[in-house]
């Protein structure tokens, strides 16, 4: 059994009514007021959907067409990929990673763990970053008996199954978990740049290669041994720094105004709530409108 409210509870609920004169001012001051404040909101979330689109093109622009605009170009013969700089290679994922390989694949009943090790999941990849926000623990000695899969910094995550084609890439915080159905990417330095292709495959690029090779239609989701072969657009390692270090220096900016934007939306929707309790609560006094309220019947 759980506690539950019945309607015959609800009805027996004794509320103080103010006259209905001013209830009708009550109506017509609040409606005025949040239509107000949801235009303020609605302007605040048009504006970081267009921080977000910056974001997308200026990634997707510096992976595909990189930072030199005079740069002489040539075809990919990749789809989606379109013309690249003339002097950059196109290569399989296979060719710039010295680990592609799965987090554990099997039910968690049985290992799942108040404490222990962190075992990252799907739902924790956001926003290419890990936000452990909902804990799962395995012991250290199951994530001993799975090496495999224990994260080393800067592996490039792959959501498997779910938000198919997903990816984070695991900061130092991170190191040392273990992971569920996440394809793990582990870089060779001597040929890319982990944070390099990390963007690459978060780009617009990057997503419809990963979409083209999901298999399943109920259940969707990636083979490892199917991903080591989709294509890559690879620059200098010189190059793959500097746009990576550009794509992070801008990003870092994007992020902190809609930071700021959220905490600016966080703070009208207090106002909001804050200023109906205080209206219908008979704490804020409304004056009655000049002209008849329209549609208050």
């Amino acid at each position: 059994s759980y506690p539950a409210i019945t309607s015959e509870d609800l009805l027996s609920i004794e509320v103080k009514t103010p006259p209905l004169k001013e209830q009708q001012a009550i109506g017509w001051f609040l409606d005025k007021k949040c239509d107000s404040i949801d235009g303020f909101i609605e302007k605040k979330l048009r504006l970081i959907e267009l921080l977000q689109e910056e974001k997308t093109a200026l990634i997707n622009h510096a992976v595909t067409k990189g930072i030199d605009a005079g740069a002489p170009m040539k075809p990919s013969n990749a789809e989606w990929l379109g013309d690249i700089p003339a002097h950059w290679e196109v290569v399989r994922l296979k060719r710039v990673t010295s680990l592609i390989t799965n987090g554990y694949v099997g039910p968690t009943r049985d290992i799942l763990k108040p404490e222990g090790v962190r075992y990252i999941q799907s739902l924790h990849i956001k926003g290419g970053t890990i936000k452990f926000h909902t804990p799962y623990y395995v012991s250290a000695d199951w994530s001993s008996q799975h090496s495999r899969s224990i994260l080393k910094e800067h592996d490039i995550l792959v959501v498997q199954t779910g938000a198919v084609g997903s990816v984070g890439i695991v900061s130092k915080d991170f190191e040392g978990c273990n992971c569920h159905a996440l394809i793990i990417l582990r870089i060779n330095n001597e040929r890319a740049v982990p944070s390099y292709v990390f963007n690459v495959l978060q780009s617009n690029y990057g997503f419809h290669v990963l979409k083209s090779i999901e298999t399943g239609a109920l259940h969707p989701h990636l083979n490892s041994t199917i991903i080591c072969d989709i294509e890559l657009p690879l620059p200098t390692i010189d190059e793959q720094i500097e746009i990576a270090n550009l794509i992070t220096l801008n990003t870092m900016r994007i992020e902190a105004a809609i930071g700021r934007i959220e905490k600016e939306i966080e703070l009208l929707e207090e106002y909001k709530q804050a200023l109906i309790s205080e209206v219908v609560t008979g704490k804020v006094k409304v004056e009655e409108p000049v002209e008849e309220p329209e549609a208050v019947l």
